[in-house]
């Protein structure tokens, strides 16, 4: 109503974003996510899709992540940086090959990254995934 009051009619509700609900939980945050779970070959497979706002929601990201070499195996972690630099790094690597550099590409970029925990994780980002290809990537 604009007098100030602080009541505008027009005012959005606000939300959290943040992922964390008010007791601290992902249980009670404010966004709904699928998951499925399934035992594919003796590997346990795990998708979840979280929405999160986007300024442009034609576009968005895929994270892939599985756990990696154990953090004390030094040769495993150097193999495992130097695979994912093969495969990622430039655009002759065969995922932007097969992801990124065609007319119709599934992404715009991929990057990778190797977190260093007791039991590592290795995580492929594709970014500018176009909203009605982000199921292919997982095929």
């Amino acid at each position: 109503d604009g007098d100030g009051d602080g009541d505008d009619d027009d005012e959005e509700e606000e939300r959290d974003y943040t992922g964390i609900g008010e007791d601290g939980t992902l249980a009670d945050a404010d966004f709904e996510s699928e998951q499925e779970e399934e035992d594919q070959g003796g590997v346990h497979v795990r998708r979840v899709e979280v929405p999160f706002p986007s300024a442009d929601e034609s576009h968005g990201s895929v994270l892939l992540a599985w756990t990696g070499p154990r953090l004390r195996d030094m040769r495993a972690l150097v193999d495992a940086a130097v695979l994912l630099q093969f495969f990622v790094d430039t655009a002759a690597s065969p995922l932007n090959q097969r992801f990124v550099e065609l007319d119709a590409p599934f992404a715009g970029q991929i990057d990778y990254e190797l977190r260093l925990f007791e039991r590592t994780a290795v995580v492929l980002a594709f970014s500018g995934v176009p909203a009605e290809r982000r199921g292919e990537i997982l095929l």
